[in-house]
């Protein structure tokens, strides 16, 4: 078992006999949590690996009053037998006190514990407040500067110019089922397809034209995520020129598409 065992033992009437001190924190470790040590001579020198004798002697010791001790109950004795029908078997006087003043230090401990984390916390929150401040101040200086550009007439050609996607997205024609546009723009980081930007603008460009997309009032529009996930736009851009011609001539032009089937306008496929 575990114990705490006090400095005050090094202050104490029986610092002056090692052996008699080696024994009582013996008996301190051996104890049950209420003090007891039911234990016979002969256990209590196998546990401590020390001479049978001299743990007899150094309990008698023990046991005897001691007018130099700091506690006078039972005359400063320091040890107490359990039963008077036999040698052996015994309670530490003071234990409970002892015990009492470790749990007190313990909670004191906790609380100092305690404490400190919630300093911590608090000061990582002003921290944290001071480091947005910071970020916050940062970004108005930024925004003023960019405001200075802006406005400056010979700077023209240094406006942001639109990404890829958002030009895309930009022409992709308004209808119920353009939504998704996170998605899609994730779709399109995924597929790289910057490097393919011009041509998939001018396909999206040539459909708005279409039969298929402007029959209706433009019901047929497909979901630009589904046509992003199936690839619509990897077609030959002269095919549906081609095919606008003639829808215009005939009113019944039908677009020409990657596979054969051109798959439900509503459809949204997983990235």
């Amino acid at each position: 078992m575990y114990t705490k065992i006090f400095s005050q033992i090094l202050d104490s009437s029986i610092v002056e006999s090692p052996e008699l001190r080696f024994t009582f924190m013996d008996m301190l470790v051996l104890a049950d949590p209420d003090g007891v040590v039911d234990m016979t001579y002969e256990a209590i020198a196998r546990r401590t690996n020390r001479p049978l004798g001299l743990i007899r002697s150094t309990i008698a010791e023990l046991e005897a009053p001691d007018p130099q001790s700091r506690t006078p109950d039972a005359d400063g004795a320091r040890l107490k037998r359990l039963d008077a029908h036999r040698d052996w078997g015994w309670v530490i006087i003071n234990f409970d006190r002892f015990n009492k003043l470790v749990n007190e230090e313990q909670r004191r401990g906790k609380t100092r514990t305690r404490v400190a984390k919630h300093r911590r916390k608090i000061r990582g929150k002003h921290e944290c407040n001071a480091n947005v401040t910071l970020r916050n101040d940062a970004k108005r200086k930024k925004r003023h500067t960019d405001t200075d550009v802006d406005t400056d007439t010979d700077t023209d050609t240094k406006k942001k110019q639109p990404l890829p996607f958002d030009e895309f997205w930009a022409a992709w024609p308004k209808s119920t089922r353009k939504k998704s546009k996170s998605v899609c723009r994730d779709k399109w980081d995924k597929d790289k397809l910057d490097e393919k930007a011009d041509h998939i603008i001018a396909v999206v460009e040539a459909l708005k034209e279409s039969y298929d997309w402007t029959k209706e009032g433009g019901q047929y529009i497909k979901a630009p995520l589904a046509w992003l996930n199936k690839k619509f736009w990897d077609c030959d851009l002269q095919d549906i020129k081609d095919a606008n011609r003639q829808a215009t001539k005939t009113n019944s032009g039908q677009l020409p598409t990657p596979s054969s089937d051109y798959g439900n306008p509503d459809e949204q496929l997983n990235l």
